[in-house]
């Protein structure tokens, strides 16, 4: 279905699909693909659920190059072609899908590329997709925005069954944008893939993740159950939102923010477990953490085998030397948790309105004293960079 198609037109399917080449779209403009809520687009091809293992090799459902197309009230199921599923979005197109469901796709489920491509997802459901490595949606580069009630949900990446998978949902490489609003990133990974990071959104240097009144929730990793965000110009902002219910097998259930910049505020965190550390934020390697005006809660390791390292907020850890991070809270409070501040080698600030109930500072890494006691409201800001207090 590559045939020249000319701008401006409409497709209104009438029966199902079955796809023998991909659908094609190279620089046309305006061109409408409505599904009307009854039809399915199906790149024929299939993967075993228990060995993710490809049965059958399909087309990419629809590539669209350059141009304006929108896909709405539609299914896309069944894509791929060893390398990108559903949607592969580049070469500066302008993508608008609405009321589309991805399902069942292998090798991503939508795919964004080229640094002046942006594709708008609005009310959509992506979900039970098996990606190849990397997440059920990428953007490699350019813009991606997910919003008005979009899910992401339910989907796993194939190499982390015996281990290499990024950001099960959602993975933001080098050069890429993800702007999320009033949606959610939910269940996605498996706690028996091996080694993966960022169950719900894997966030790569120079490239940003923003997230507005939103869900983080019940996502599953080996390190960052609901966010893994990685170096020196990475960055995530969370914002009125809920990160909650999300499990890392290793280390950091709901945030870890190795390297860059994370500022969350006005949000919930609760919930979140790890089996090792952190189950609420980690944060090492120079990473910049700052919260303010949160409620952290119930943030929990399954197994407590150290006590340092089973805190709301970890900063670095003991055994974590030269791994050093800056955190400042700002209006947060703290219930539930075995520390609800552990810092280690870093600097950290906590200023006015803080609720802590147990705080723990050391300038060793492998410290493993008493914690501090600490009183539970803050009222005055201050600084700790070179000594226990």
């Amino acid at each position: 279905m590559s045939a020249a198609i000319a701008s401006g037109i409409t497709i209104q399917l009438d029966a199902n699909i079955n796809l023998t080449s991909r659908v094609e779209f190279v620089s046309v403009v305006g061109v409408v693909v409505d599904g009307q809520g009854l039809y399915a687009v199906d790149g024929q091809g299939s993967i075993s659920k228990t060995s993710f293992t490809v049965i059958k090799s399909g087309v990419i459902g629809f590539y669209i190059s350059g141009g304006s197309v929108t896909l709405k009230d539609l299914t896309i199921t069944n894509a791929n072609d060893g390398t990108y599923g559903g949607v592969y979005a580049l070469g500066g197109a302008s993508v608008y899908l609405e009321n589309v469901m991805i399902t069942k796709c292998y090798a991503n489920a939508l795919w964004v590329s080229g640094s002046s491509t942006t594709v708008w997802v609005v009310g959509s459901n992506i979900w039970s997709n098996y990606a190849k490595t990397y997440g059920a949606v990428v953007v490699s580069a350019g813009t991606l925005y997910l919003k008005a009630g979009t899910t992401i949900s339910s989907n796993y990446a194939v190499d982390g069954y015996t281990g290499g998978g990024f950001g099960l949902g959602l993975t933001v490489m080098s050069g890429g944008s993800a702007y999320i609003s009033a949606s959610s990133i939910i269940d996605n990974g498996d706690t028996s893939r091996g080694v993966n990071y960022g169950g719900g959104v894997y966030v790569a240097t120079a490239s940003a993740l923003y997230v507005v009144n939103s869900n983080i929730t019940r996502n599953y990793a080996y390190n960052g159950g609901g966010v893994y965000s990685t170096g020196s110009s990475a960055i995530v902002s969370l914002v009125n939102s809920f990160v909650e219910a999300n499990y890392a097998t290793q280390c950091s259930g709901a945030v870890w923010a190795n390297a860059g910049t994370t500022t969350v505020s006005s949000s919930l965190i609760a919930a979140n477990q790890a089996v090792v550390r952190g189950p609420g934020f980690f944060a090492d390697s120079s990473a910049v953490l700052t919260l303010s005006f949160c409620e952290l809660r119930g943030n929990l390791l399954t197994v407590s085998t150290t006590a340092a390292y089973n805190a709301g907020v970890l900063a670095a850890c003991p055994g974590c030397s030269s791994m050093a991070a800056t955190i400042t809270i700002i209006g947060c409070s703290f219930i539930n948790h075995y520390f609800d501040v552990y810092v280690s080698i870093s600097t950290i600030y906590i200023t006015s309105g803080c609720a802590l109930n147990t705080f723990y500072y050391s300038t060793s890494a492998s410290s493993s004293t008493a914690p501090l006691a600490w009183p539970k409201a803050c009222l005055t800001a201050r600084l700790w960079t070179s000594a226990r207090v």
